[in-house]
């Protein structure tokens, strides 16, 4: 029997999702340890990412009590994650560890 999409959408968001930010939060933390220390997007890409995992999860419908600021929380941790990534890629592309030239 098929499960209606609505059910599997709330299991990717719900389970898949946070672990998948999690997943890059670690791998981005990883390179920035490994030898791109001197090369700050990587470390708030990474926090960013871990930023974004502890949101999600914190909002997931699988946690049996949500109160409302727990909700709030969560979403203002996935948001801040959000906009430290979006940071990261700014930086990366238009900042100057960027690789884009108009010379």
């Amino acid at each position: 029997m098929e499960h209606p999409p609505r059910a599997q959408q709330r299991f990717f968001t719900s389970a898949v999702w946070p672990f998948l930010m999690l997943a890059l939060g670690l791998f981005r933390l990883w390179d920035w340890l490994r030898g791109g220390r001197q090369y700050p997007p990587f470390l708030l890409a990474a926090i960013g990412f871990l930023l974004l995992a502890a949101g999600t999860a914190m909002r997931s419908p699988a946690l049996p009590a949500r109160r409302a600021a727990w909700q709030r929380l969560g979403m203002a941790l996935a948001l801040l994650g959000l906009v430290l990534v979006l940071a990261a890629i700014a930086l990366r592309n238009f900042g100057p560890f960027g690789g884009l030239s108009f010379a």
